[in-house]
């Protein structure tokens, strides 16, 4: 496949993803509304964006696929990835105090530049040794 059709089917599959998500979200929004449970739109609200991160470092990913390589986690991408999800989930799913500004965690645009940089993390901090 030509690079110029990977980009455009990573495209096609990122805004797939970003319609399935504003579709079920609605539909978590509607249930929350009508029957006041409230958990599952909140924890789908604070993590549903992390697997289009990871799509957008989807070169990575297709390197997996090699057989003559060992994968390990890198510590750095560990750190990033854990200082994100106490961010999403901290102030909302677990009572635990927050250490950050009230502003910071009720901004409703930082929740999804959150998990966007945790799934990039996560598939960026793979390190690759030969066998």
């Amino acid at each position: 496949m030509g690079r110029y059709q990977a980009i455009i089917w990573k495209a096609a599959v990122f805004f797939f993803y970003l319609w399935l998500v504003s579709f079920i979200q609605s539909k978590l929004q509607t249930l929350a509304a009508e029957s006041f449970i409230v958990y599952p739109y909140i924890i789908f609200g604070q993590t549903a964006y992390i697997p289009a991160g990871f799509l957008l470092k989807f070169e990575k990913i297709t390197q997996w696929r090699k057989k003559d390589v060992l994968w390990r986690w890198n510590r750095k991408g560990v750190g990033v990835i854990t200082l994100c999800l106490y961010f999403l989930l901290v102030p909302f799913v677990l009572p635990l105090p927050a250490l950050l500004p009230g502003v910071l965690v009720t901004n409703p645009s930082a929740s999804p530049v959150v998990q966007m940089v945790a799934g990039y993390a996560a598939a960026a901090c793979f390190l690759k040794e030969r066998r």
